[in-house]
């Protein structure tokens, strides 16, 4: 192998652990991020999103924007609660996002009383 196919492999393997270490930076960040209780709030717009389109830990879930609240609130699918619409009053629970991925905050649970 020459120094050239060496040097490629070893900046290939040096990035991949950036990404990891930065991966799981972002992750141990959020998780101690302390978590916030919104309630008697009323859903404005939701709208679904994928991997496809923006960058989260998950590839599907739900943006919503909520009545008094400045920021997006992603919900990843498994937090979700399919009866939510919009013009309803939720009580929901979420925390910072990683600064990197956007400025949003991360939707941990959602319940309009149904």
């Amino acid at each position: 192998m020459d120094k050239i196919q060496q040097y490629t492999k070893l900046g290939l393997l040096c990035f991949g652990a950036v990404i990891v270490a930065l991966g799981a930076f972002a992750k141990i960040w959020e998780w101690r991020q302390p978590k916030q209780h919104i309630s008697h709030a009323k859903v404005l717009s939701i709208e679904p999103y994928s991997s496809h389109n923006d960058l989260h830990w998950t590839s599907r879930g739900y943006r919503i924007q909520v009545e008094g609240e400045a920021k997006a609130i992603d919900f990843p699918s498994k937090h979700w609660d399919d009866t939510v619409r919009e013009k309803d009053t939720v009580e929901l629970m979420v925390r910072a996002s990683f600064p990197l991925f956007g400025n949003e905050l991360d939707g941990l649970n959602i319940d309009d009383h149904k």
